[in-house]
């Protein structure tokens, strides 16, 4: 790899998307999308991590980081709402009331407003808190959830995927288990289902003040992550 994911993840002006947003996502300045590292697994699916805004991010498909009940009232999904216009909403709101909640792990692709991409995929990550006591099928929530996603992204033929850091934040995930979850969940799917499939982890460039990324005295969770990352895209090969 020309770049490591260290050089990628670990800098404290960056936070991951689904941690938690400006408090006024309205108000957040634009952010140019900039490639930070790009690696093809052995299927020819190409991931990469940028530096940029799943709300102004150039991919046929996004990924929300959603409710049950698709409440975009905070966060990731009330970024997207704001930049999509009503139709989020409304469209989740007509979901739900015909189809009802989309279940834990599960996701659904609905209308993408007037954002960039052609849908949302709306996915609802597990509560690692709720149950606490069974590690391993909240683990498996997540799993399935990302490979929702990219199957919604793939029977849509849309030939590109943009991911938040799902399950970090209020779900209560660490980096270290997002990132070697979801990336298990791509290189899984890529093994049936070859490219063309672009796969993106868009990073958000945050107030360092508010959003602070450990130092390694402090824990360097993010410099976990990476190694996490890297050992699980060389272990692909």
């Amino acid at each position: 790899m020309e770049t490591s994911l260290r050089q990628t993840l670990y800098q404290k002006s960056y936070i991951i998307l689904g941690v938690d947003l400006a408090s006024n996502p309205g108000l957040r300045p634009h952010v140019a999308p900039e490639k930070r590292f790009e690696h093809i697994l052995p299927s020819g699916v190409r991931v990469s991590v940028w530096k940029g805004d799943l709300a102004n991010f150039s991919a046929e498909a996004v990924v929300n980081a959603a409710n049950s009940q698709l409440h975009h009232a905070g966060g990731l999904a009330l970024a997207l709402a704001e930049a999509g216009g009503p139709q989020i909403q409304k469209e989740s709101d007509d979901y739900v009331r015909t189809s009802g909640n989309v279940r834990t792990g599960g996701a659904v692709a609905l209308g993408a407003g007037k954002l960039q991409c052609k849908a949302v995929i709306h996915a609802v990550g597990p509560q690692l808190y709720s149950l606490i006591h069974d590690r391993t099928s909240v683990f498996q929530a997540l799993f399935t959830s990302v490979r929702d996603c990219l199957w919604n992204a793939v029977s849509s033929k849309h030939s590109s995927i943009a991911f938040p850091a799902i399950g970090t934040g209020n779900l209560g995930f660490k980096d270290t288990e997002v990132a070697q979850i979801m990336l298990h969940a791509v290189c899984d799917f890529a093994k049936s289902y070859p490219p063309p499939l672009n796969v993106h982890f868009v990073i958000f460039p945050s107030d360092v003040d508010r959003f602070k990324v450990p130092t390694p005295a402090e824990g360097a969770t993010v410099t976990q992550m990476d190694c996490s990352c890297d050992t699980l895209l060389t272990e692909s090969e």
